[in-house]
């Protein structure tokens, strides 16, 4: 058990350590510096992550970012996607039927119960062999007897290109409360038979979706002779790289079809005449666009190419045509998912965020302690314009070697004080018995 007086001794001792000043930071590693603004007092505080941060950051998750208070001592940080203002609610559903109908159509009867509750999406559980697309019609009915129409012409699928797969096996319809929901899938050619199996639902209303920013449209350049036979291809020029896309959305001007489309990317640091051969497949989909049924509904489509995150400057874009004519495309807009930086500030004051260069990334305990305590942060950051490091190659200062004759001082320093505050508290404690 510890003596008041060896108490005392250890707060005296790290009363000496808290006076020792901390290891300043060194911004010299990294290329460029913003400014972190209208930070007035110390809390947890949110900043969207602009184009500008990501074309300036050399890793693709910001692991390269640091940010320092007025003090340069460094403040930690993490990168989230900017949360939907709702979330999707799940729904208890059974599969009351499934079958093959005579004509190749595949369908399903789904049951939500007497008080399922709204609904508006159902990911249906394939079995398929090899390429598969179908076109899907979605009815709802409270007896199993009147059915109504709710979504007509949307495709699923599963099809691969240049040794790249994409599956789409979500439906989504209007809102409805109908108890049963029953699946069609039309018969396709020459495709192979397919079975639904099983399938989950839940109500997902617009405000559940994750954020999309977007970039500058730009035109696609066609390529005059396409690597494969009966394709189409376009190089995209999107002015820099950095931007981690979540997808392209194309302004495509026929009014049906039905097209395997695949992306790829050049290497990230490609010179505007890459050949053909640089290019990576990065996603692939399937294009469509059906006219709806009912007049003055929309068409159901198709036309977004997911992108995977990738980062260059330049992609390519290949729709494979069979024998169908070419399609028509007039541009290409660029999203990123909307994300956000978010930092504990020690106190208000000037912050300085720092970024660009071949450093590990941090290690911070900032994301755990949010997951435990649910703290969500509720002051709002800004970023100021990027700018040069003056510090960026600049070799930081090395500490001045001791004297000679005097290594290892701070060991006799510590001793020295730590007798120094016992002595003393010994001749206090002799001074009140001789009084006593």
């Amino acid at each position: 058990m510890m003596t008041p007086t060896t108490v005392r001794a250890s707060i005296a001792l790290s009363v000496l350590f808290a006076a020792a000043p901390a290891v300043a930071f060194d911004s010299s590693k990294l290329e460029f510096e913003r400014t972190v603004e209208n930070v007035s007092a110390p809390g947890l505080y949110h900043v969207e992550v602009d184009p500008e941060l990501y074309r300036h950051a050399r890793a693709a998750d910001l692991a390269d970012l640091r940010i320092v208070d007025h003090d340069n001592a460094e403040v930690p940080w993490l990168v989230r996607r900017v949360p939907p203002a709702q979330r999707p609610e799940p729904r208890a559903v059974t599969v009351a039927d499934t079958r093959e109908l005579a004509d190749g159509s595949a369908r399903a009867i789904l049951d939500f119960g007497a008080s399922g509750g709204k609904h508006s999406q159902v990911t249906l559980a394939v079995d398929a062999a090899g390429d598969w697309a179908r076109k899907a019609l979605v009815d709802a009915s409270n007896d199993e007897r009147a059915w109504t129409p709710l979504a007509d012409g949307a495709y699923l699928y599963g099809v691969g290109a240049a040794a790249t797969r994409a599956e789409k096996t979500t439906l989504a319809y209007p809102t409805s409360s109908a108890r049963y929901v029953r699946v069609t899938l039309l018969p396709s050619r020459n495709a192979a038979p397919l079975h639904i199996r099983g399938a989950t639902a839940a109500f997902v209303p617009p405000e559940a979706h994750v954020p999309l920013r977007l970039l500058p449209s730009v035109k696609p350049q066609p390529v005059p002779q396409p690597g494969e036979p009966k394709t189409s291809e376009w190089t995209i020029d999107l002015g820099a790289p950095g931007v981690p896309l979540a997808e392209l959305a194309l302004d495509l001007t026929d009014p049906s079809f039905e097209r395997r489309a695949l992306l790829s990317a050049a290497p990230y640091g490609a010179a505007a005449a890459a050949q053909p051969p640089a290019f990576t497949p990065v996603a692939a989909t399937l294009l469509f666009r059906a006219p709806a049924a009912v007049a003055g509904k929309l068409a159901e489509e198709n036309v977004r190419v997911p992108a995977a995150r990738t980062r260059t400057r330049y992609l390519r874009l290949t729709v494979y045509n069979g024998d169908d004519a070419p399609l028509a495309l007039r541009s290409v807009s660029p999203a990123y998912d909307a994300e956000e930086l978010i930092f504990r500030a020690p106190a208000g004051g000037a912050y300085t965020l720092y970024v660009g260069g071949d450093v590990p990334a941090p290690r911070y305990a900032l994301a755990a302690e949010l997951a435990r305590s649910g703290e969500q942060p509720a002051l709002a950051a800004s970023l100021g314009t990027v700018t040069p490091n003056p510090t960026y190659g600049h070799l930081a200062k090395a500490p001045s070697p001791p004297p000679a004759g005097h290594h290892d001082t701070l060991p006799i320093i510590v001793g020295l004080a730590l007798f120094a505050a016992l002595g003393a508290l010994w001749a206090v404690r002799v001074v009140r018995r001789a009084r006593a």
